[in-house]
């Protein structure tokens, strides 16, 4: 039958997810493979990067470039640097 598309019910949020959104595994999902393959001192470490890029998410939407990955990238960058800053000011 032609005409409009079905009419997709809102999710339980009241949202409505785009198809792409659900196919499309998050930055997370898609290095789960490398993190599970580090040693488990190093998943730790592997977490905090994460933590950090999200510290950054704001600007990185802002930025919104068409590789998610390199202001994600520059934001964990830009949190290490703010943290040996501070490390090496409290050594002085």
């Amino acid at each position: 039958m032609r005409g409009r598309p079905p009419v997709k019910e809102a999710d339980s949020d009241g949202t409505h997810e785009s198809d792409i959104s659900r196919c499309t595994p998050s930055i997370e999902e898609r290095w789960a493979g490398f993190r599970r393959a580090l040693r488990r001192r190093d998943q730790p470490r592997f977490d905090r990067l994460f933590e950090y890029a999200q510290e950054h998410a704001d600007a990185s939407r802002l930025l919104n470039h068409q590789n998610p990955l390199l202001s994600g990238l520059f934001s964990i960058c830009l949190e290490q640097e703010s943290r040996l800053v501070t490390t090496n000011t409290d050594w002085i």
